[in-house]
């Protein structure tokens, strides 16, 4: 006799064909054997035979009564519900899809199946709207939404929500499918994450158009208004991007929002070059609010909330340099937001992840030997200043004596990232969500993290709020965050001068010499000449490139008393913010300053890095940022062998690039005050032989400065790690 089994296990594996023919011999001689119709029919289906299919299907009810029928067809569903299982399992979707096609026809109104046909279409790209509407898919979800487990349907409605952006069906169809919900809130959340993941592609109009969705569902959520404004800002679409942020501010509640609200605001103001009378206001309130806050710190916030305290002060450095003023709101509104992220459901379910309360044991010290677990935690390991500037470290770091894991929070893994990063490490996670990197961390048995974010962003804060590794410490990002779990700000002596321990909670580690260093930048092939740009070629071009967080007022009005005093100079200014309002900003001080806007160039930004490092060298001198200082156009100026004035202040953001320029070999253009910045400027511009003399310096600092020498600099820092965990106790 044939051997079923054999028919079985072709079927089972994908090899139709022989199945077939086995099959039809198995019903040749015997006829009654009903599930090996079932099977026939399931051949023919998945090797593309659908006709033969249905044939071997239906041909038992030729003698079948109508009970054995019956009975016979539900079988047949149960067949097909498990062959479809059987082949998910083993990923095979569109065979898996064919077969749900069929079960739709049989059953219908069979909601499980159809909802996991339509998932499969997703999978395989081929939903349609007009599938949903052909399927009364809607009134189904409506009738029997109910009867699903939370499980299935919140795992459906997460892998619908980004399908068709712009179209109201899906919208509709997630509104229903939302009333089965017990945690909307929750789910919303999700999706606004999804929505986000889109702008790693980067997609900003399907990643508006998602979170305009969510609002859909939740118009007063905060984390939505929030997160559209900063969607419209990034690409340049300002006044949607502050209406978003007002809306933002309109449904705040409590004080902790309305603190956090402002920073909200302010970025959608300052991104398009605004530094006028509605900035200072609500500079302004915001202190105020932080004011009432600390007067009466809250003990029950949300995470949320808690969480946002740690980034509220973000814009102030960009507006002046008052470290002993930021610092002194910004140490108590980190502690707070500590103290009620660890109150949290989140937290306490995160305590067993955590080092705040577990004693550093001598196994635990021991437990790597002489080899320390060193973790990297950034949404900033891609194109963007620190991917940039930290890149080099990797290849440096002695892999006998460090083993390296990267930890990358809502970030894609991009083609920057996998050149430069993850053939340089141990081992790499990247993710969403702070309670999935907090326990792996933790598990990975991390000795020290260092994370590369800064104040920039409340994900990378709250993972350390948590305290994962026993040693935790700030190296490289926009500045310390004042989180108490954070052990160590890792800066130089010249970016951290000694009168800066008294504004930090966190303990201070000096490197030696400079507290970063690169090998160098990639340059392209210029797309700008002078001619191009209606310069002669005997003029001094002065050059500034920042974003609109750094265009400050005062610090335009001493450029221009540079240009004013400077015969033949043009003023290069490349602009990221409201066009209109940085050129009106930019002419009407340069009129007010005397000096004729007929001098001033204005460029876009360019398509890439290279070429922009390409087109720097049209520029005589740079004049830097105040009183936030550039660091990645600082260090690529100086790779480029320009003259750079800057102006040197108290705080880290106004130090960057003193210390850049020191370790460079370089102290003309440094200035210590606002007439020096003037008084240097105009020297550069008038004195050729000087810039000429800096050039030559910076030319042959390459070869012995520190600031060009990363395999010196990694191990300076990698001393840092081992002496920092020498004197944990």
């Amino acid at each position: 006799m044939i051997d079923q089994e054999i028919a079985d296990q072709w079927l089972a594996s994908g090899f139709y064909a022989p199945a077939v023919t086995v099959y039809e011999c198995l019903i040749a001689e015997n006829p009654d054997q009903l599930a090996w119709y079932q099977n026939l029919g399931l051949a023919y289906l998945l090797q593309g035979e659908e006709v033969s299919a249905q044939v071997a299907w239906f041909t038992p009810l030729d003698f079948l009564s109508d009970e054995e029928a019956e009975s016979y067809q539900q079988s047949l569903l149960n067949r097909l519900t498990d062959i479809t299982a059987h082949l998910e399992s083993q990923q095979k979707d569109l065979e898996a899809w064919l077969v749900r096609q069929y079960y739709r026809q049989f059953e219908p109104e069979h909601l499980e199946n159809l909802i996991a046909l339509i998932q499969l279409e997703i999978k395989l790209n081929k939903l349609t709207p007009a599938s949903l509407l052909a399927w009364e898919f809607m009134e189904l979800l409506e009738l029997f939404g109910a009867t699903l487990s939370p499980e299935t349907l919140e795992q459906f409605l997460l892998a619908l929500f980004p399908c068709y952006p712009d179209q109201e069906i899906i919208t509709d169809c997630l509104k229903i499918g939302l009333r089965f919900v017990a945690d909307v809130t929750g789910l919303v959340l999700k999706f606004s994450q999804s929505a986000y993941n889109h702008t790693y592609l980067p997609n900003y109009e399907a990643a508006i158009q998602l979170t305009q969705r969510c609002l859909v569902f939740s118009p007063k959520m905060l984390p939505l208004w929030r997160q559209l404004s900063d969607f419209y800002t990034d690409i340049g679409q300002f006044a949607p991007g502050l209406v978003a942020a007002q809306n933002y501010n309109d449904y705040c509640q409590i004080l902790a929002e309305k603190v956090f609200g402002q920073r909200v605001l302010l970025r959608a103001l300052m991104r398009q070059g605004d530094h006028g009378p509605e900035v200072q206001a609500c500079f302004s309130r915001q202190a105020q609010l932080i004011q009432e806050l600390l007067a009466e710190p809250a003990l029950n916030l949300t995470r949320g909330q808690a969480r946002s305290l740690i980034v509220a002060l973000f814009h102030w450095p960009y507006v002046q340099d008052q470290p002993a003023q930021y610092w002194a709101w910004q140490t108590p509104l980190a502690a707070l937001a500590q103290q009620n992220l660890l109150g949290t459901e989140t937290g306490q379910n995160l305590a067993p992840y955590s080092y705040h309360q577990q004693p550093i044991t001598p196994t635990r010290k021991t437990r790597h030997g002489d080899c320390l677990h060193i973790g990297y935690l950034a949404h900033t390991l891609r194109q963007h200043s620190v991917g940039w500037l930290c890149r080099w470290l990797f290849r440096y770091h002695d892999r006998q004596k460090f083993k390296i894991h990267l930890y990358f929070l809502a970030q894609g893994v991009t083609p920057f990232t996998q050149a430069w990063f993850l053939p340089h490490a141990d081992s790499w996670w990247a993710g969403n969500l702070v309670t999935d990197l907090v326990p792996q961390i933790f598990q990975d048995e991390i000795d020290l993290l260092i994370d590369l974010d800064g104040g920039t962003y409340e994900d990378s804060a709250e993972v350390l709020v948590h305290k994962p590794a026993p040693i935790q410490a700030t190296w490289l990002g926009w500045d310390a965050t004042g989180v108490p779990a954070v052990d160590y700000f890792i800066g130089d002596p010249h970016v951290l001068p000694p009168e800066a321990e008294q504004y930090y909670s966190e303990k201070i580690w000096r490197l030696p010499e400079v507290y970063l260093a690169v090998d160098g930048f990639e340059i392209g092939v210029p797309t700008l000449r002078r001619k191009d740009l209606g310069i002669p070629e005997d003029a001094v071009i002065y050059f500034t490139a920042q974003n609109g967080l750094k265009q400050h007022p005062q610090t335009l009005k001493q450029q221009y008393q540079i240009l004013a005093q400077v015969p033949n100079s043009y003023f290069l200014i490349k602009l990221r913010g409201e066009k209109e309002i940085l050129r009106n900003l930019f002419e009407a001080i340069a009129q007010a300053e005397g000096v004729s806007v007929s001098r001033l160039r204005f460029l876009d930004f360019d398509d890439d890095e290279p070429t922009h490092r390409a087109n720097l060298q049209l520029a005589d001198i740079v004049l830097d940022s105040y009183p936030y200082n550039g660091a990645t156009t600082t260090l690529e100026t100086l790779w480029l062998e320009i003259p750079l004035v800057t102006q040197v202040g108290q705080q880290f953001a106004a130090r960057n690039s003193y210390t850049f320029m020191v370790n460079a070999g370089i102290t003309e253009g440094l200035a210590w005050s606002s007439q020096e910045y003037v008084d240097w400027g105009i020297t550069l511009g008038l004195d050729a032989q000087l810039r000429q003399q800096v050039k030559d310096k910076l030319r042959q600092a390459k070869q012995t400065s520190p600031l060009w020498d990363t395999r010196r600099f990694t191990r300076h820092l990698e001393q840092a790690y081992q002496t920092m965990w020498a004197q944990l106790s």
